[in-house]
Order: structure tokens, then sequence, then C-alpha cells
């Protein structure tokens, strides 16, 4: 018995807009797929592992090194290119660079089968990245023993997915199943009473009004059948943007109130403040904010008195303490010498986040 992870239309290095999947969260969700490959003999990818054609050197050894620590449990994994990863007829040299067991290559329009023999089952693939689903009509299966799987990267009409899959599917010698990607919902295929075909669809959250749980699909194949096919729920995690002008409210604690009916451990919160504000941001309102998500990032474009600035990160800790500091005791020993209202501008500029190492913040000081 032998336990296959099928996914597709990862989409690495894809830097969509604010309210899409970031760049990390995509890779917090193929780490999470690495785990579940852990217990796994094969991880199967049917297209669009990368967004793009020629992936940064850093995301392809970030990936790499995710497939090492695989390969270390044992897990082979096997790889389809999608259309992404395909230019002219040739398959990215990136892609030929990593180190998975099995990268199917190009063949024109002929579908040549590869075998991998685990614990005593074979598995006899038959691979082809055209997203034309008439593809599916050229196949035929072999009499060789085993369990035979298909795997391709298909555009199938949305409106009619499933008579179109099945008017190309061979009636008669089907293969035992059809690993599918390209289309980024989950879909799975009965025929005659069991499933025959499935699309893991996309593992990542794909825009800020999906609320859909996403999966991967584990196969356990034994003595050349399909005995088990599950669906195993990926932590995904979505981005919400929020943007609030100070003006309208009277204190931190209304801004929190307007930010609490968003919070969600599965969530990323991007906060912009805009707008004059008579109130310090103080440490207690960005613990609040980060309590209420997994992940925040915040963008502090509103203008207050230079007490209020000081205020807020007199006490700190850090460089940024010690520079406030020594504004406050400047303004105190020679206060016509400083211009507050221009000063207050100049530190609006500054992030307001207290996790900026040192150098960060020091560069914000210089750009100011």
């Amino acid at each position: 018995m032998i336990k296959i992870l099928l996914t597709s239309d990862l989409h690495l290095g894809d830097k969509p807009d604010k309210n899409h999947a970031s760049y990390e969260d995509r890779m917090i969700v193929f780490s999470n797929i690495i785990e579940n490959a852990m217990i796994h003999d094969i991880l199967l990818i049917s297209g669009d592992l990368f967004h793009n054609f020629e992936p940064d050197e850093e995301l392809i050894g970030r990936v790499n090194e995710l497939f090492c620590k695989l390969k270390d449990h044992g897990t082979q994994i096997v790889i389809l290119p999608g259309e992404h990863e395909i230019q002219n007829n040739e398959i990215s040299e990136n892609l030929k660079n990593l180190d998975a067991d099995i990268l199917f290559g190009l063949h024109g329009d002929e579908i040549n089968t590869e075998t991998l023999e685990i614990k005593n089952e074979k598995i006899i693939f038959y691979p082809h990245p055209s997203p034309d689903e008439r593809i599916l009509s050229q196949v035929r299966k072999s009499e060789t023993a085993g369990f035979h799987l298909g795997v391709f990267h298909i555009d199938l009409n949305e409106q009619n997915m499933k008579n179109n899959l099945f008017t190309y599917i061979q009636k008669e010698d089907h293969l035992d199943f059809y690993a599918l990607g390209h289309d980024h919902n989950l879909k799975i295929f009965k025929y005659q009473n069991r499933i025959i075909a499935a699309f893991p669809g996309a593992p990542h959250i794909m825009d800020d009004s999906d609320l859909k749980t996403r999966h991967v699909l584990s196969l356990t194949v034994e003595n050349g059948r399909m005995t088990d096919i599950k669906r195993l729920a990926i932590s995904a995690k979505k981005t919400i943007s929020l943007e609030f002008d100070c003006s309208f409210f009277k204190s931190t604690e209304e801004i929190l109130n307007k930010i609490k009916p968003y919070s969600s451990e599965k969530t990323r919160l991007h906060l912009t403040l805009t707008g004059n504000r008579i109130y310090e941001i103080d440490t207690d309102f960005l613990n609040s904010v980060r309590d209420l998500f997994y992940q925040t990032e915040i963008t502090n474009n509103s203008v207050t008195d230079i007490q209020n600035f000081i205020k807020e990160s007199y006490n700190d800790n850090s460089l940024k303490g010690e520079f406030f500091n020594a504004l406050s005791s400047g303004i105190q020993s020679d206060s016509d010498s400083f211009d507050n209202e221009i000063i207050a501008q100049i530190l609006s500029k500054f992030p307001i986040e207290d996790s900026q190492q040192a150098e960060e913040w020091v560069c914000s000081l210089i750009n100011a």
C-alpha cells in the first residue's frame, strides 16, 4: 500500500495585489503541504508550482530546501509543468533544477508513460501539460499491471465541465485515476459510482471574498487499485486591508472596535491610518490589534502633535526610544529652536510598528 498526496496551482512567486495571497502566504501554505507529504510516499504536483517561467533564485532555494526535507523522509516528488512553467515548448530551466524525482517532459502531442515502483506497488503515469482537454482522448491504458494514473493540466469548460471531461475519457479502457490541474477550485468526478478524476484546486486563498477551506487530496493505492481518497484541509491565510481616517475617531479604542469584526486567526491585516489625530497610537493599541490576527502590518500616514509622537516612543528600550528621549530633552531646554509642526510632519512618516530592527528605523529617519 502506498499513499499519494496530490496538489496543484500553488503559483509560488506570484505577487498579486494586497487583497490576494501574498508571496509569504503561499510559502506558508507550501510548507504545510510539505508537512502533510511527509506521511505520504509520493508528492504529486499537477502543474503550476511556480507562477513565473523564471522564478528568482531565492525562491528556488527555499523550495529545494523543503524538497530536501521531504526526501529525507523517503517521499518521492513528481512534478508536471503547467502553462506558467512552459514557454515556446520549453520547460523552465529553474523547474528542471529542482530536486524532484520525476519532472515530466514535453513530447509534442504524444503521451509517454513513466513508471515508479514503491513498496511493491507499480504506478504508471500518463502525463501531459496541454491545457486542451482533447488530449484526454489520446490516452490508451496499457496492459502493464499496476495503478494507471493520468496527470493533466487541462482547461475544462466551466459551464459543462463534467460532460466535457467524460466526452474525452475513454469509456472502455479509461485509466484508474486522472490527477488534474489548472482549475483553482476543488472538483471531484465520479464514473460508474467511483471517483475517477479530481482537481485538488489551488491550496491558497484566492481573494478577499474567498472563504472556502482549501485542500490537498490524499490517495491510497493498494494492489493496483485506489482504495481511498480523502480531502486534507490546508491551513490557508487570507489578507484584508483596512484604512481609517483618524480624524473621525476620538480614540484608538473606537478604531479598535471597528477592527474587531474582522478578527480571525487565519487572517493577515494590512492597516493604514490617515488623517489628523489628537491621541497616541500606543503599545497597548498595537498589541490589541496583533492579538486579533495571525499577522499585522500597520502603515501610519496620520499626523498628530509632537508631544503625542514623543509619548508613543519615549519609553521604548531601543534606538528609537533614545531618539525621542533626546528630542524631548531638546525641546524642553530650547523650545524656540524647534518648529513643532514641521517635526510632527516628519515624524508622521516613521513606521509605528515596534518590531522594526534598529537599522530599519534609522533608514526611516534618514529618508524622512
